[in-house]
This record gives structure tokens, sequence and C-alpha cells, in this order.
């Protein structure tokens, strides 16, 4: 999260205002369904007392629910559509579970920023100067 507010400053000069986030992945590991011990609610807690509002994207689960050792998660939410025009509203994007079957070329090319902690950019050089490691 203190990388990503170096970033976000760093690329747009406002600092960590209420930056909205999308963290994509919330299970563990990767292609599973399992939230146990995911570095996702971590992340998006830690996100949340900084001030940004965190919304996710996991085809293995659309819907979390009754996370209650995680506040901003007490109720249900639900993961959002991985559309262009979904990834372009938001301010930063975290990879956090690195799903195989998620488009990372879509999110590549609608995403402002991309804070890559799986290193799923690595093989894609023309999104490098958006992309930044945790």
């Amino acid at each position: 999260v203190s990388r990503a507010a170096e970033v976000l400053d760093e690329k747009t000069g406002r600092g960590f205002n209420g930056p909205k986030c999308l963290l994509l992945g919330a299970s563990y590991k990767k292609n599973v369904y399992d939230t146990r011990e995911s570095p996702f609610f971590a992340v998006a807690s830690a996100l949340q007392k900084r001030g940004a509002v965190v919304d996710y994207h996991d085809p293995h689960l659309p819907e979390l629910r009754n996370v209650r050792s995680f506040p901003g998660f007490s109720e249900e939410q639900k993961s959002i559509d991985l559309t262009g025009e979904n990834i372009a509203k938001y301010d930063m994007v975290f990879v956090i579970t690195a799903h195989n079957n998620v488009d990372y070329s879509l999110v590549g090319e609608h995403a402002k920023i991309i804070i890559d902690t799986r290193n799923v950019f690595s093989n894609m050089p023309q999104f490098a100067d958006k992309v930044f490691k945790a």
C-alpha cells in the first residue's frame, strides 16, 4: 500500500487521496475459490484505512459474504465484471491472485496504474509504463 501511494503520487501528483482501487483475485492461490489466508483482505483493509474505495474481481468468487474479521467486507460484496469500461473507472488496479482465466491484456489496455504483486505483466512490455511491482 505504501508503494501504491508512492506510485499514485508520482503518476498523478495528487497523492493518495481516496483513490478507487480494483483488486484482482480474492482467493488465497490461483484458480481456486478458497479465501483462507488470502493476502487480499490485508491489502484491501490497508487500502480502506488509507481512504481508498476498494472493489474486486475474482472469476472464482462472484461474491464475498460475512467476512467478519475485515470490517470493510462485512456485508456481501460482489465481484465486478471485468470490462474495459469498468477497469477504466479505477485509479489503480492491483494483481493480488493471478488466476489463469483473467484477461490481463484487457487490464493492461484500460488500467491507468497497475500494481503487479504476481509478476503477470513481466512478458507484456507494451504496458511497462503503467506496471509497478509492489
